[in-house]
């Protein structure tokens, strides 16, 4: 059996350089810049919440990537403050 290769779409975050995925209302806006299909008043940076570090940055369509395998489990805040 053939395993296919899993993949997906995401940035690497700013604060701890850890490959986060792109929530779909990113992936929409990443999908139209790369259609250039976006009007001169769209804006197209987009915030997004890194999975690992919880910090906030905002990233252009520019700065996707494509990611091998399948994207890792978010890890819980609660777990992060007990470490």
């Amino acid at each position: 059996m053939i395993a296919e290769a899993k993949s997906h779409r995401g940035v690497i975050c700013i604060h701890c350089h850890q490959p986060t995925p792109l929530t779909p209302a990113a992936d929409h806006k990443a999908q139209k810049h790369k259609r250039e299909e976006e009007d001169e008043f769209d804006i197209l940076s987009t915030p997004l919440r890194c999975y690992w570090c919880h910090g906030e940055a905002i990233y252009a369509p520019t700065d996707v990537r494509e990611f091998e395998g399948s994207p890792k489990k978010r890890r819980a805040r609660a777990a992060r403050a007990a470490s």
